[in-house]
């Protein structure tokens, strides 16, 4: 008879102990605050001789958010800032053409203006066209400069001033254009705009 011997290896390894320093975390308010907030646009209608023209621009007083966080922070710059609208209209019986958009960033929500032609949107910033056949989403970019990124700051209740400080606190505006529409008539709805803020000087 065959004694059978069983042997158990043990494949458990010690772990080393955790160290639970403590960490130096800061403790106490921010100076700095980078916020992504949205607002409704109105719709976009053509005018009586067929044409749309827009002009859409961001600014902190415009964000949800605005007076709870002025009471925090008294100095803001834009980072970013995107267009979200999508057709009204069916591809038919109503007739349909080409939006043409862009940034100017020589305008901002207080000094823009909507554009009189094509050659008004012809040679600004981040061009893009968009038929209003398309049934996906429009998506617009506005265009923020980075060669003097990060933009200067400007106190939150006037990153938009009359007389433009280039490049500074929330500047630039997308302007549209387009052609060929029924005259009139109601074609971009659902116009949601995102904004992203830096906040700073803490009150």
């Amino acid at each position: 008879m065959t004694d059978i011997k069983t042997v158990t290896r043990s494949t458990s390894k010690r772990l080393p102990k955790r160290s639970y320093k403590r960490k130096n975390i800061p403790r106490g308010p921010t100076n700095d605050l980078v916020i992504t907030t949205s607002w409704s646009v109105s719709s976009i209608s053509s005018g009586t001789v067929g044409t749309i023209a827009f002009t859409i621009a961001p600014a902190f007083s415009s964000s949800t958010e605005a007076s709870g966080m002025s009471t925090l922070f008294s100095e803001v710059r834009l980072l970013a800032f995107k267009l979200f609208a999508c057709s009204q209209q069916a591809p038919s019986p109503v007739a349909h053409s080409t939006l043409f958009l862009g940034t100017n960033c020589e305008m901002n929500a207080t000094t823009n203006s909507a554009p009189t032609s094509r050659i008004s949107v012809a040679n600004l910033r981040r061009k893009k066209k968009w038929v209003t056949t398309d049934r996906k989403i429009l998506t617009y970019n506005m265009y923020v400069p980075r060669s003097v990124m990060p933009l200067p700051i400007l106190p939150s209740g006037s990153d938009v001033p009359t007389l433009v400080t280039p490049y500074a606190g929330s500047p630039g505006a997308i302007l549209g254009w387009g052609d060929g529409f029924a005259n009139s008539t109601q074609y971009l709805t659902g116009i949601e705009v995102t904004a992203t803020f830096h906040l700073t000087g803490r009150v």
